[in-house]
């Protein structure tokens, strides 16, 4: 079992990657702020999604 901390708090997941989704911690700021999820952050989390899913 993966924390969920350990993925960065979803960040690492293909959660964000077309915007903040409501009902998600980035949307509740509970402990992740929205404004951390910037387009240059996208734009690395789309390179690792791209590597992830060549991986399978």
């Amino acid at each position: 079992m993966i924390g969920f901390t350990a993925l960065a708090q979803g960040l690492l997941t293909n959660k964000y990657l077309n915007g903040v989704p409501d009902g998600s911690r980035a949307a509740a700021g509970s402990s992740l702020d929205p404004a951390s999820i910037t387009p240059a952050v996208v734009e690395q989390l789309r390179a690792l999604d791209d590597i992830a899913s060549a991986r399978g």
